[in-house]
């Protein structure tokens, strides 16, 4: 589906399209032979064979529609490409990870929404102030913030000041290195790293926990050993 996606504009060579029918043949007996095995009702049972299906279906009705019409549908059989996906789940203790995933998303809710904050004020900031001055950086909203998230996560970062030093304006200069200074220092040292020090922390957790309960066991049966050893005397 990936070669003929990158082939799509080449719909009308009868290589492409005999590609076409192999590939929508080899879905279509793949849908077939699951169908057979597990039931319809199991099959359509799930998200991911109902979309499956739905694919072979609209890729064979566009077998038979003329060559202009295939280019459309082959970019919906890269979305099958997510099936991919299932193989996560060979990976070893897969829900805990996700679990903490889940967890450290939700406890660095905050901090998130504060960095988001931040990104708009100061691409906002900048496109004002710098839009004239600095166009390649600050010529437009979206590439201001472009420019500010590269900021935060220290990418090239000093890009910026360099291209203002070139305009031989020093006042300029110095503003647009304060400006990177700031946002550089509030978010890409302060807030980036509280939101990476929560993700982690929360990511850990579940093994804190865990260490918690083994001390708990542990403190519980010192005691228990203490009261043996006194009734003993």
């Amino acid at each position: 589906a990936v070669i003929l996606a990158f082939f799509s504009s080449y719909s009308n060579s009868t290589l492409i399209h005999a590609l076409n029918w192999l590939v929508v043949g080899y879905f279509f007996l793949e849908a077939f032979f699951k169908i057979k095995e597990q039931s319809w009702r199991d099959y359509s049972s799930t998200f991911g064979n109902k979309f499956d299906f739905s694919i072979v279906v609209i890729s064979s009705i566009f077998l038979f529609l003329p060559n202009e019409a295939l280019g459309s549908v082959i970019y919906l059989r890269i979305f099958r490409i997510i099936s991919l996906i299932k193989i996560i789940r060979l990976m070893p203790n897969t829900e805990h990870i996700v679990n903490g995933l889940i967890r450290a998303i939700k406890a660095s809710k905050a901090v998130l929404i504060l960095l988001a904050v931040q990104l708009m004020f100061f691409s906002l900031l900048g496109f004002t102030l710098f839009s004239n001055v600095i166009p390649e950086y600050f010529g437009d909203p979206l590439r201001s913030m472009n420019t500010i998230f590269g900021i935060f996560t220290i990418e090239n970062w000093g890009a910026v000041p360099e291209a203002a030093k070139e305009l031989n304006q020093p006042y300029m200069y110095y503003a647009v290195n304060t400006f990177v200074i700031t946002v550089l220092v509030l978010g890409g040292f302060i807030a980036l790293s509280l939101a990476n020090a929560i993700f982690v922390d929360e990511m850990a957790s579940d093994n804190n926990d865990s260490l918690m309960e083994e001390i708990a066991e542990l403190k519980s049966e010192l005691s228990e050993i203490k009261e043996l050893l006194t009734k003993d005397k």
